[in-house]
């Protein structure tokens, strides 16, 4: 196909007429045009915006789980040296070296139970901060919306304003 056949049936497919017309573009014609054009940029700005914020999370979450299992290694190697340095005396009887180990186990488990907590605190108010920002952008989207429906409401009822006007002269015309 020709590069003249693509741009008609654009053309005819945004303006609901042929290319060929002999009528010029109205305003309704171009009005349709910009719309169309306006609601396609924005898509695409929200579709790449979207993607990048997407891409974003996803390595800052791949970053962050990598430093969670290292500080986890980091500290699990510690703790091991630090059992073994506190209770490994020579010639202790075998309870009290069981009772060590329990006492820096539960100890171990209480500092990495406290890290685990400030941790998902830390994602939920990343959480609670994300569905602000959407809350926060999601009402002028909301308020433009509802002005376009006033829009199309309004012009609707001059439509149907003059298409009664039109009625009335056209019986008019009969009588």
């Amino acid at each position: 196909m020709s590069k003249h056949n693509w741009r008609e049936r654009i053309a005819s497919f945004i303006t609901g007429r042929s290319i060929k017309s002999a009528r010029p573009l109205s305003f309704w014609d171009i009005n349709r045009f910009l719309v169309s054009a306006t609601a396609s940029v924005f898509c695409l700005y929200f579709l790449v915006v979207s993607g990048l914020g997407i891409w974003s999370w996803y390595e800052q979450n791949r970053e962050e789980r990598y430093e969670y299992h290292q500080r986890a290694a980091n500290d699990q190697r510690q703790a091991t040296q630090k059992i073994a340095t506190s209770c490994a005396v020579p010639g202790a009887p075998a309870d009290f070296v069981s009772m060590c180990l329990a006492r820096e186990i539960d100890a171990y488990r209480a500092r990495t139970t406290g890290d685990e907590d400030l941790q998902a605190q830390q994602e939920m108010a990343r959480w609670t901060a994300i569905t602000g920002t959407v809350s926060i952008v999601g009402v002028p989207l909301s308020v433009a919306g509802l002005f376009a429906l006033w829009l199309s409401l309004r012009q609707t009822r001059q439509a149907i304003s003059i298409d009664r006007e039109v009625g009335h002269a056209q019986v008019r015309a009969y009588l």
